[in-house]
């Protein structure tokens, strides 16, 4: 993906979180299982403010300077006290290296891999453990083909699974495994493709060595696919799965793509913001059925009702196929119109739910949501201009707040009330001040945020809502 996609929303401090239920499996984290949310979206839930300590984990990036290619590792600390800390890179040989971190009040800090002289180019994974719970950390991954940024997980889980995934002749897809952990691991990788169900020898029973990461290429297991659907069942051990999807160029697609796994299906998924491009792109949503039983869906599309036409469509998607619902822009409102798309199975057979970026014609996505929240964090804005998408999807107004994250503290830049089912989209013009800080977005109520571009360009999903305190 390219440098357009805009910054990961984080959900910051949530209170009273709406859960929406998941069949996926548990996770296999230390917390037992009836201490843990049964969501799709339960491995990026991090310990709460009051947790003692937290870890994430970041799988998938490149250090190779003759590559261009660089991981990093964004760090918010939200809290007016220093949090301390340590980032521990992995490659595929072991562990490589690593840095204490003494981070400020307030702060923002870029972990730049490249930096800390790990030795020999190649995959190379991040673990951070910080003495503070609630706060955020994403990754970003730098190429010469493109850059993006993703989501890093909290925790393990039984299973990771996507929904999207091409291997076509222009295309390259890897999962990245990492097992950052003094146990072995091992996993099965099977796919569901246009063509059937594919099951690849040499993916049965996977190892990944204690303390590495594993990379496994797609496209040489499974070749020329344009529509896989991605589960690793772990069957031993713990690991977390990135999924890295590029282009080359050559067929018209370009960019790169991190995603982070989902744990598991779920009956609803949601994306806050979507917004009508200036050429009338609108939204082309990939849902996915991993299960053995047809699930009945329900996608419906709501905005402003003075400037876009509900749509509401009705598939069924049977057992291990997907459905592709593209949304034309003239069918949805003027360009710039803003949207939220949810999407629902209303016969309990979960499903996985992505959005393509950039339209028709391109194949990087990105995973909807599945949980709402009170708090977020904005790591970095992105384009001038751009703006912030808050859905309240309960019957009561709620009043919302935005913030400034600076080195003195929050320093408030707006507020605005948000009337029970509607959509409002606020400017969020840079602080000439502060023109990289992070925002910090309050509500009262449990609401639903994402991100747009600023100039009508085609709808841009954020990089999914990480729930730092959550109240299922």
């Amino acid at each position: 993906m390219t440098s357009r996609r805009l910054p990961a929303a984080i959900i910051l401090l949530a209170i009273g979180v709406a859960a929406i239920v998941t069949l996926g499996p548990g996770s296999q984290a230390d917390p037992p299982d009836s201490a843990r949310p049964s969501l799709a979206s339960a491995s990026f839930v991090a310990p709460p403010d009051e947790a003692l300590a937290s870890t994430w984990f970041c799988a998938a990036g490149v250090v190779d300077a003759a590559l261009e290619a660089d991981h990093g590792v964004v760090i918010i600390n939200p809290h007016p006290e220093r949090v301390t800390g340590s980032l521990t890179a992995y490659g595929e040989d072991g562990a490589l290296g690593g840095q204490i971190l003494d981070l400020a009040a307030f702060s923002r800090s870029l972990i730049r891999l490249a930096d800390l002289e790990l030795g020999s180019p190649g995959h190379v994974a991040a673990l951070i453990e910080l003495n503070r719970g609630a706060m955020v950390v994403e990754h970003r991954v730098t190429t010469v083909g493109g850059d993006d940024h993703g989501r890093c997980a909290t925790g393990t889980a039984g299973a990771w699974q996507f929904a999207h995934g091409v291997t076509e002749a222009d295309a390259a897809l890897e999962l990245v495994l990492f097992n950052p952990f003094p146990d072995t691991a091992s996993v099965d990788v099977v796919f569901d493709a246009e063509d059937g169900f594919r099951a690849p020898q040499a993916l049965e029973g996977l190892v990944v060595p204690a303390e590495t990461i594993r990379v496994v290429d797609v496209a040489e297991a499974v070749p020329l696919r344009a529509e896989l659907i991605i589960r690793v069942q772990v069957r031993s051990g713990r690991v977390v799965a990135d999924r890295v999807q590029s282009f080359d160029g050559s067929a018209g697609r370009t960019g790169i793509e991190v995603e982070l796994g989902a744990s598991g299906p779920a009956l609803a998924w949601v994306f806050p913001g979507g917004v009508v491009g200036e050429d009338g792109s609108g939204a082309v949503i990939i849902v996915a059925n991993p299960t053995d039983a047809p699930a009945e869906i329900e996608l419906e599309l709501v905005a402003d009702p003075e400037q876009a036409n509900p749509i509401l469509v009705t598939r069924t998607v049977f057992a291990h196929r997907r459905e592709v619902i593209e949304l034309a822009g003239p069918d949805i409102g003027e360009p710039g119109t803003a949207f939220a798309t949810t999407v629902r199975s209303f016969n309990e057979v979960p499903v996985l739910v992505e959005r393509l970026v950039g339209g028709p014609g391109q194949a990087l996505s990105s995973l909807g949501t599945t949980v709402m929240a009170s708090r977020y964090v904005l790591a970095s804005l992105g384009e001038q201009g751009a703006g912030l998408v808050v859905v309240n999807p309960s019957e009561e107004e709620t009043s919302v707040s935005v913030e400034w994250l600076g080195p003195d503290g929050p320093e408030p830049i707006g507020s605005f009330d948000v009337a029970g089912g509607e959509l409002v989209v606020h400017p969020l013009n840079h602080h000439s001040a502060n023109p990289v800080g992070a925002v910090v977005v309050q509500a009262d109520h449990p609401v639903q945020v994402d991100v747009v571009p600023g100039t009508g360009g085609p709808p841009v999903p954020v990089d999914g809502l990480v729930a730092l305190t959550a109240d299922f």
